[in-house]
């Protein structure tokens, strides 16, 4: 009974000694402009990404990248936006990759408003009116993602929240 739990101890450290560690890194920097209006909501993001490379080889890594939000009317997470870039990193360097400007458009629910003709308080014969009903339209970014693929293979990724990696599954 020993030697059986001995050697599962064993098996598992040569395991666990296998287990490579990949030699890229990659850090990502998000660049946010929002401009608002009344019910009007523009955001710009784009994204900074800095690939590092810990190897002694140059290598050719393909970076694909990720924006995600959701409609108006719902909460549902969707891919907005996706792409690809490449970067050519150096032995023991880091290579700056800057994605295209993503800009979502978001107008709330709101009632337009008229001013009625007349004098007098509000409601008798003056003052503001509810107008007719303006939907709620367009989307909002919620989130990024970026994998760093080598060969295919994933080898470095980063989420604004972990929760939207299932939104792309791996290495797609």
């Amino acid at each position: 009974m020993k030697a059986r739990l001995i050697f599962l101890v064993l098996l598992s450290l040569a395991i666990i000694a296998r287990a490579e560690v990949s030699p890229f890194s990659v850090r990502v920097e998000q660049v946010t402009s929002t401009d608002a209006e009344r019910f009007k909501k523009t955001q710009e993001k784009k994204l900074k990404i800095f690939v590092s490379n810990n190897s002694s080889a140059e290598a050719n890594l393909t970076l694909k990248y990720y924006f995600f939000g959701h409609g108006a009317k719902d909460r549902e997470v969707d891919t907005l936006e996706q792409g690809e870039k490449t970067a050519s990193v150096k032995p023991h360097a880091t290579e700056v990759v800057e994605t295209p400007v993503m800009k979502a458009t978001l107008n709330e629910e709101h009632y337009e408003t008229k001013k009625s003709k007349g004098g007098g308080q509000q409601g008798r014969g003056g003052g503001i009116k509810l107008g007719k009903k303006v939907e709620a339209s367009g989307k909002k970014l919620t989130g990024y993602g970026v994998q760093v693929l080598n060969g295919g293979t994933v080898v470095a990724e980063y989420f604004s929240e972990p929760s939207l990696k299932a939104e792309v599954g791996a290495g797609r």
